[in-house]
């Protein structure tokens, strides 16, 4: 991970018996000095209630249509599509 420092780190929420591990390596790529965009998704992500991981660096994606959005409108200083 260090090596290549990506822009975007994508994160499956599909088992709910793993989001206290999911919720920890939130926490470890936050800490990443070079900030990189951390994206959640999965089943899991849609049905709990992972707001609370939100934040300018941590998307949840709720479902395809949310993933679309995104891609069309980007966040501020984020890559999108367009860019």
């Amino acid at each position: 991970m260090n090596r290549f420092k990506p822009h975007v780190i994508g994160l499956s929420a599909a088992l709910s018996y793993r989001l206290p591990t999911l919720k920890k390596l939130v926490q470890e790529f936050m800490a990443l000095e070079w900030n990189p965009l951390i994206m959640i998704g999965g089943r899991m992500a849609r049905k709990f209630e992972l707001e609370e991981l939100e934040t300018d660096q941590v998307m949840v994606v709720k479902d395809l249509n949310n993933l679309h959005q995104w891609f069309k409108e980007g966040r501020a200083g984020i890559i999108n599509e367009t860019s």
